[in-house]
């Protein structure tokens, strides 16, 4: 029992961690905040990539309905040894998810 809570533990620290915000020199980046904004702040990604995945939502009746597919964009930054890299979620041109990755290099 010792050594399954320890390694569930494990796992829990295994993968990025979701952030709420990041700070960008003198700007703090928050869910919501527009791509020109980050971009404004941090500067232009380390790596950026564009995927498309289907959009579902539920109906007034509570039905899973398919409607289209959903473009979202995914900056990576590398902000050096020193700290940790992110990436960062778009969704229609707002910030959508946050994630801390390891340390830069």
């Amino acid at each position: 029992m010792r050594y399954g809570a320890a390694a569930l533990l494990l796992a829990c620290f295994a993968g990025p961690a979701l952030a709420e915000s990041l700070r960008c020199n003198q700007a703090l980046i928050d869910v919501g905040d527009s791509m020109r904004r980050v971009e404004q702040y941090c500067g232009e990604p380390t790596d950026a990539q564009q995927y498309t995945m289907p959009f579902i939502y539920i109906d007034s009746r509570g039905y899973r309905r398919n409607g289209g597919e959903q473009v979202y964009t995914e900056w990576i930054y590398n902000f050096g040894p020193n700290r940790f890299m992110a990436k960062i979620r778009f969704i229609a041109g707002e910030v959508t998810q946050i994630h801390e990755l390891g340390y830069g290099y």
